[in-house]
């Protein structure tokens, strides 16, 4: 049965201080070399000695249940979805931040850790990553969604996502829009950016040959070590799969046998990312600034360009679309191919090989 419903949600969250009264026309220190966020005012008086805390802060969300899973939305905070959880297990898919905890991370400076954030039209996540976006619902016979969207003030570009769950359907569809209305070429950068929980079973699923990160790199052995595995990853790193020979890729755990998957046509959308903060003691700072109790997270992200190194283009008048699926798997190994409705994993055994599969459409 489907259902969607507008709701208050109560999240702890750590109050930052106003924003900035006069927009900065220029960038400093860390920044220099960014994009400006003009007209865009800054939002980093965050000071986490200080910060009140509300413990009964309400946020509209917007929740969708088919019985299979269920998705929560937060359009005052970029529209990200705050929670995907299988229903029938009860793992939530994400990382879900139980607080709402800013740190001076994002272009404007707030940002907070957790779902799926999306980030348009330039490096340095969206300008709008904490603030409230537009959004609308849907409702038919087999499918519910609710859009998400917002106008770049700074180029005048639009961007809009739409979240859907189907009836009998195990997986998060997002169809995408990118529109440039003006009558000159403007920058193009789109990325999905999902955070899970990192953990020492987790493994970077991409079937590529190189990453690419300061420089382009062997994948996964490199320097005698499998740098898929989340724990060979002492220091903050970025793998951009390069030219990867799949549709799909994700972050799976071997000894919990489950996982979180993305599939799109890699022709539309060839960026396959994994970001993480770093293993050592002195990286896992960031916990403490972005979360009380949930631990270390890490990032798999999906683009429409191969890497965050460079920026493609939208023509006057152009509007690009692409669409996407976001699927968990559990009590199964790791997905050696999958398509939006199926995955197969693949196991050797001494007496030959065992094949799994996973359905997303029930």
């Amino acid at each position: 049965m489907l259902d969607l419903r507008t709701v208050e949600l109560v999240i702890p969250t750590y109050e930052r201080g106003p924003d900035d009264a006069i927009p900065p026309l220029t960038f400093g220190g860390a920044r220099r070399g960014r994009r400006r966020p003009f007209p865009y005012a800054m939002q980093d008086d965050i000071d986490i000695a200080t910060m009140r805390f509300d413990s009964q802060r309400r946020y509209r969300a917007v929740v969708l249940n088919n019985g299979l899973v269920e998705a929560i939305v937060l359009p005052e905070m970029n529209g990200r979805l705050y929670s995907l959880r299988d229903l029938r297990t009860g793992r939530e898919m994400f990382y879900r931040n139980q607080v709402v905890k800013p740190a001076l991370v994002a272009l404007r400076g707030a940002w907070i850790s957790g779902g799926i954030e999306f980030n348009f039209p330039t490096l340095g996540h969206s300008v709008s990553t904490v603030s409230p976006v537009a959004f609308g619902v849907e409702r038919g016979t087999d499918e519910i969604a609710v859009w998400v969207g917002d106008l770049d003030r700074g180029t005048r570009q639009r961007w809009r996502v739409r979240l859907s769950l189907k009836e009998g359907r195990a997986a998060l569809d997002t169809r995408v829009e990118l529109s440039n209305p003006g009558l000159w070429r403007e920058r193009l950068y789109y990325w999905e950016n999902a955070a899970v929980p990192a953990g020492g079973d987790m493994r970077f699923v991409c079937q590529c040959d190189w990453t690419v990160g300061a420089s382009s790199q062997p994948f996964p052995r490199r320097d005698g070590k499998d740098v898929s595995l989340h724990v060979n990853n002492p220091n903050p790193c970025d793998h951009f799969g390069y030219r990867s020979h799949a549709d799909f890729f994700g972050a799976h755990y071997g000894d919990g046998r489950c996982g979180t998957y993305h599939v799109a046509p890699r022709i539309e959308a060839p960026g396959q990312k994994y970001f993480t903060w770093g293993t050592r003691e002195d990286n896992k700072i960031w916990e403490g600034y972005l979360t009380d109790a949930d631990g270390q997270y890490v990032e798999i992200q999906s683009g429409i360009l191969e890497t965050q190194w460079f920026t493609g283009w939208l023509d006057p008048l152009q509007t690009l679309r692409t669409e996407g699926s976001w699927f968990g798997v559990s009590d199964c190994p790791e997905l050696a191919w999958a398509n939006s409705r199926l995955g197969v994993a693949v196991q050797e055994r001494e007496d030959g090989v065992a094949l799994s599969l996973h359905s997303v459409d029930l």
